[in-house]
């Protein structure tokens, strides 16, 4: 899920009331799961993640890992 702000909209929070209402409009519509798309992954840390990390885990929910994918050459 993807959400975008101006600086003004950031200071009111405006990108958490966007989120908000779609996480209660999927609820109305029968959804029982949110999947924000992506965190932080210590094991490939991306500094540029901390933030949309951060806003994400402000919602609650829980973080599950999958593994890696890989790719084996012959």
């Amino acid at each position: 899920f993807q959400t975008f702000t101006t600086d003004k909209g950031r200071q009111t929070g405006a990108h958490y009331q966007l989120v908000w209402e779609a996480i209660l409009k999927s609820k109305r519509d029968g959804y029982k799961y949110f999947d924000f798309e992506g965190v932080i992954d210590k094991r490939w840390p991306q500094k540029k993640w901390g933030g949309f990390s951060e806003f994400k885990g402000k919602f609650g929910g829980r973080a599950i890992n999958y593994p890696g994918s890989f790719v084996k050459w012959f």
